[in-house]
């Protein structure tokens, strides 16, 4: 890697030449700009979209700040996270930040949910007042605003607000989806035979996700990738220990495969991110522990299923899950 200089700084970049004129250098040349760069494969340098939205904005997340790090121990990041996500859950409760969710809820069944959810943020956001109140939970303030979507008041920027307010517009119609996955099956068009207990767990996400995202389909394809990732490193974890107990040695191959895939799943999660995709905490209390449910299912069903299924000709749920 070699490194050009930009207005003053060094920004790495490939070795490749740098075009005279990169894009968005009237905006990099402001000083006051705290957008990231990115250099692309000919050496042009652009600037990022600083409007990141996620929880976790900027820590750990790939090509951002700390990308690569080696991970410190796991009492002290389960520590740090807990502080964080206690935090989080005070202030959804408090601010009462599931309220675009509940407002977005259609049909009869989701609507009674709704109703029954706010009454319940509304009383831990009383409990959570009273324990403050009482000197048992320490003073809770507002999320402060990122620095790189921060506007001259503090707040957040105009920019921001406005690319917020158009994502916030995005639809999804379920039925639609529902249709076209009819459709499709009809054609016979990706259609992979397996056993209903192996289905059973992928249908029961699909409802799940048209009951609690209704309308809210930036924070259902982050959950959505977050558990699509699972059986991935499900199946490297169950090729990994075929291989080390000699069982079977020709997963290398497929091992790299599985690795492509949840790597692109990774992206697309990152990108539903860094759209507020996790930025609810009770979006993210879904996406984790149905993610963690489904790992041990799709490995519990490869171990002790494979063979059996194997020996009627069905797929393995190595393939299926």
């Amino acid at each position: 890697m070699q490194s050009a200089a930009f207005n003053g700084s060094r920004v790495a970049r490939p070795s490749v030449s740098v075009r005279a004129e990169p894009p968005f250098a009237g905006d990099l040349s402001d000083p006051s700009d705290t957008c990231k760069l990115f250099v692309d494969r000919e050496g042009n340098l652009i600037r990022c979209m600083c409007c990141d939205y996620g929880f976790r904005a900027g820590a750990g997340r790939l090509y951002q700040d700390r990308y690569g790090e080696v991970p410190g121990g796991i009492l002290d990041m389960a520590t740090a996270n807990f502080k964080h996500e206690l935090s989080a859950l005070r202030s959804s409760f408090r601010f009462n930040e599931y309220d675009p969710m509940l407002s977005a809820s259609t049909g009869p069944l989701a609507k009674v949910l709704s109703s029954a959810g706010g009454a319940v943020v509304r009383g831990l956001g009383s409990l959570d007042s009273w324990l403050e109140g009482n000197r048992l939970l320490p003073k809770l303030e507002r999320p402060q605003v990122d620095a790189a979507m921060a506007g001259a008041d503090g707040g957040m920027s105009e920019e921001c607000k406005e690319i917020r307010a158009n994502l916030a517009q995005l639809k999804l119609d379920d039925a639609t989806v529902w249709a076209r996955e009819e459709e499709r099956k009809a054609r016979g068009v990706g259609v992979v035979p397996a056993p209903w207990w192996i289905k059973a767990p992928f249908w029961g996400l699909c409802v799940v996700l048209d009951l609690l995202f209704a309308n809210r389909p930036i924070q259902r394809f982050w959950v959505l990738e977050t558990v699509a990732r699972i059986p991935y490193f499900s199946a490297i974890s169950l090729l990994h220990f075929y291989e080390s107990l000699g069982f079977w040695r020709a997963g290398a191959e497929l091992r790299k495969v599985h690795f492509a895939e949840e790597w692109n799943e990774l992206h697309h999660l990152q990108i539903m991110e860094s759209l507020g995709g996790d930025l609810l905490w009770f979006d993210r209390f879904v996406a984790e522990h149905a993610a963690l449910a489904y790992y041990w299912v799709c490995t519990a069903e490869g171990v002790w299923l494979a063979g059996a299924l194997g020996r009627r000709g069905a797929p393995s749920p190595i393939l299926v899950c």
